[in-house]
């Protein structure tokens, strides 16, 4: 899943006094995010034999999420993490 390359942003991004309520949070959206696809891929195919449209669907939301980090998420190479 995406969840343990995710996790590598929360001390890029977050300030360490909310940083364990976001992670809290990306954890949370994880499970919903996982148990909603193993719901909607039987509502998807009901009664039929080929799974392969209904995968190819759910996959279209990592997806855009891999080209979402590509483009929006900042580069922090270089930069100095909070003083400590």
């Amino acid at each position: 899943g995406t969840a343990p390359v995710l996790s590598v942003y929360g001390a890029e991004l977050f300030a360490t006094s909310n940083r364990a309520a976001r992670a809290g949070m990306a954890a949370a959206a994880s499970a919903l995010g996982a148990s909603t696809g193993l719901l909607a891929l039987p509502a998807m195919t009901s009664g039929a034999r080929d799974f392969g449209r209904g995968l190819a669907f759910l996959a279209a939301g990592p997806a855009l999420l891999a080209i979402l980090l590509a483009t929006r998420f900042p580069e922090s190479a270089g930069t100095e993490l909070e003083g400590g």
